[in-house]
């Protein structure tokens, strides 16, 4: 049988990683099943999944990730062993394709090109930022009067708001959990080097902490203006709490389209009080507010619906939250 030999193609490295799924195991399942399949695995060798295949055959390791060269997998397609019998011989194409994959650490999911690690700011919602630290997404919100890089900087994991949603970026598609059964999932483009997502929909984009706009080749800002021009809100609005149910903390957050003295208060299902949350003159803008689930005493309430009010102006409006424990 006809013997192929791996040539290392440079500028393979400027592309995408390869994907086993759809690049790796469509080799195997056309070409070496039949023989290496769970009950029927020649030299215990089992190639109809990822699993299977990182499972050392009874010669030794299959596949070492990041050298092909030592790879038994390699070593056989390459030299015409693998498939066995009358079965016609891997392309060079597809020994290649095998060796790249084992070269590149023999994932079953290629790591993205790009990192959405790190800090964002919400382009339309500038008193909010995510940190995506690999593992969960982070949310940070401003209550400051000046929401700049300097600010956001300055905080750290501790200044986060409790509640934590886990997500997953594979393939340029992110999935972060909401909670309850709730997720959010979005194909998503890098533009400005890596620095702007733009979600490909009607989600609002996101920037790194600190980019400069000026130096964007393909992206223009349209958005990023849009958000300049209202930061000021143009109407009043009480947002639904988040989390919703909660356990044992929610923010709150509501807009300001002027200067007003706001109260805001939370109330149990009898109309009682239970705590006045806010109650103080503040300038129009985009606000938010943490409750802890305690009353007025410092005390921690029991679970149940609660309502909270906003009063600003002649502005009056409620909504109802979950308490659970």
């Amino acid at each position: 049988m006809k013997k192929y030999i791996y040539n290392i193609i440079i500028i393979s490295n400027l592309f995408a990683q390869i994907d086993y799924t759809t690049q790796i195991q469509t080799i195997f399942n056309a070409n070496c099943t039949s023989c290496h399949m769970y009950g029927n695995a020649s030299g215990g060798l089992t190639l109809t999944s990822y699993s299977g295949v990182m499972t050392n055959s009874n010669s030794g390791a299959s596949v070492v990730p990041e050298d092909h060269a030592n790879s038994l997998l390699w070593q056989r397609v390459n030299s015409g062993e693998m498939p066995a019998g009358n079965n016609p011989d891997l392309s060079s194409d597809e020994i290649n394709l095998i060796a790249q994959w084992i070269d590149e650490g023999a994932l079953e999911v290629a790591s993205d090109s790009t990192s959405i690690e790190g800090r964002w700011l919400l382009e339309q919602y500038s008193n909010t930022m995510y940190e995506f630290d690999g593992d969960v997404r982070l949310t940070y919100l401003c209550n400051a009067d000046v929401c700049d890089s300097t600010y956001w900087n300055s905080l750290d994991t501790s200044d986060a708001l409790p509640t934590q949603n886990p997500y997953t970026f594979i393939n340029d598609t992110l999935t972060i959990d909401l909670n309850f059964g709730n997720y959010f999932v979005e194909v998503v483009t890098f533009l400005c080097d890596g620095n702007v997502i733009d979600f490909n929909s009607q989600q609002t984009n996101l920037h790194r902490i600190g980019t400069d706009f000026d130096e964007c080749e393909d992206y223009n800002g349209q958005q990023l203006d849009i958000s300049n021009a209202i930061n000021t809100p143009v109407q009043f609005r009480l947002n639904q709490n988040y989390p919703n149910p909660f356990n044992p903390t929610t923010t709150l957050a509501y807009d300001l389209p002027k200067d007003e003295l706001v109260n805001i208060t939370i109330y149990d299902m009898m109309g009682r009080m239970v705590s006045n949350l806010v109650s103080s003159q503040q300038n129009a803008g985009y606000k938010s507010i943490q409750w802890d689930a305690t009353n007025n005493a410092g005390q921690p309430v029991s679970a149940g619906v609660y309502l909270y009010s906003i009063e600003a102006g002649e502005f009056r409006q409620t909504k109802k939250m979950v308490l659970l424990k």
